[in-house]
């Protein structure tokens, strides 16, 4: 008999989640609170990693399809300066470059997994107010290696409408999580840099800034502050104006043009190509402040109950990581549940799986602690040669750099 699974949040974990479950013949209840599947932009573009994001689009039995939107080209990258000073290039060109990170719209992915499962599957609209338990499993006569049964829950909906029960609630709801709540007390923290999102959508139209990013990424950081740039499969760019604050709410009420003022000042100094970036924007922005939970995420198995991707794990974005942590997730809890249809143990391999999880996430968000505080470092480059150089030879970086630049300190947060 199948378990009755509840998945909160239709976004990468989620759907993929959704769509591993269906190849095997087990049905899923997927919550979201967006409307529609068009409701709000995605986003900019991300890298899928052969492990990671390419691994489960195979299994999801999506990369045929995946191909089609896949940009080897868009791996290229440039870190420089304020004044352009470059201090790491990377260049690809096409699918058969050394390259393993080819790049995909963030909505582009979506849209796959949601044609996968089926767009009339997905409970659009549906707000979960809560979770509540039906049934706890007070057996304490068997150990955790031989329980098999479970406790189940209902999902309340924002109307007081009652779902379920489940007996497994996965919650991929992202950073405030609904479900994490049950599972620990560790909350996201403001990582101290914080952004704005904004968009070029006819940067042809400029010549020397379209040269600029290129086909791929380009990095400018310098004084606890960064322009990132990303070219995405329309030609459009997708800019983030980042800086570190000690306020998460510095850009919250920006507008523009109202506020461009505002922007080209904080960046003064800095390039006048690289100003362009700011100047010639369009005016829709999104304030972006980074949030993190810290390395150990790790949480006591509740019966039940389960997290996934940023709900279980939340990193910034600065190394790429993120959705494929999330997607990679959804692969090791499907195959969890697969395990549990052969032996009935539920709980016992919900459990493994959350293990293997918190151990990869571990790494992951060291990484990218290393990365923010590398690239927010009020003397980039000069803390980070070190990193730098072994990214320009390829061979990535040892626990001994990461812990360097981890210790490497930096100026007050200005206000």
């Amino acid at each position: 008999m199948y378990p009755k699974i509840a998945i909160i949040g239709a976004g990468p974990s989620g759907l993929s989640l959704a769509r591993l479950l269906k190849l095997q013949g087990i049905t899923t209840t997927l919550f979201e609170s967006e409307p529609n599947r068009s409701y709000r932009p995605q986003g900019g573009t991300l890298d899928l990693h052969i492990e990671t994001g390419q691994l489960v689009l195979r299994e999801c039995g999506l990369w045929e399809q995946a191909k089609k939107h896949l940009r080897y080209d868009g791996q290229d990258m440039i870190i420089t300066t304020k004044n352009l000073n470059h201090v790491f290039e990377e260049r690809n060109s096409g699918e058969n470059s050394d390259g393993n990170r080819p790049e995909m719209d963030r909505t582009a992915l979506r849209e796959m997994l949601i044609d996968s499962i089926g767009n009339e599957n997905i409970r659009w609209g549906t707000s979960v107010d809560r979770i509540e338990m039906v049934r706890k499993d007070n057996d304490d006569s068997t150990s955790a290696n031989t329980k098999t049964s479970s406790n189940t829950w209902n999902v309340i909906i924002n109307n007081g409408h009652v779902e379920g029960p489940f007996d497994l609630v996965v919650g991929c709801d992202g950073a405030w999580s609904k479900v994490r709540g049950h599972l620990t007390d560790k909350v996201p923290q403001y990582t101290g840099v914080t952004g704005l999102e904004v968009h070029h959508s006819n940067p042809k139209s400029t010549p020397e800034l379209d040269a600029l990013v290129g086909r791929g990424s380009i990095f400018a950081c310098s004084d606890g502050k960064g322009l990132t740039a990303q070219r995405m499969s329309d030609g459009s760019i997708r800019l983030y104006i980042n800086s570190r604050q000690a306020n998460p709410d510095y850009f919250k009420n920006y507008s523009l043009p109202l506020d461009r003022p505002k922007l080209l000042e904080l960046y003064s100094d800095w390039k006048p190509e690289l100003l362009d970036l700011i100047k010639l924007c369009d005016d829709q922005c999104r304030p972006w402040p980074y949030y993190a939970i810290d390395e150990d995420s790790s949480f006591e198995h509740v019966s039940g109950l389960t997290l996934c991707g940023d709900a279980a794990h939340l990193i910034s974005p600065f190394a790429g990581e993120g959705v494929n942590l999330a997607m990679r997730d959804a692969l090791d809890l499907s195959r969890a549940i697969s395990v549990a249809l052969k032996n009935g143990k539920l709980d016992v391999e919900v459990t493994k799986f959350e293990k293997i999880m918190f151990e990869r996430a571990a790494v992951t968000a060291a990484d990218t602690d290393r990365n923010l505080n590398m690239f927010f470092d009020y003397e980039f480059p000069k803390t980070a040669k070190k990193m730098l150089e072994m990214m320009m030879q390829g061979d990535g970086a040892d626990p001994g750099v990461n812990e360097e630049i981890r210790k490497a300190r930096t100026q007050p947060e200005s206000n």
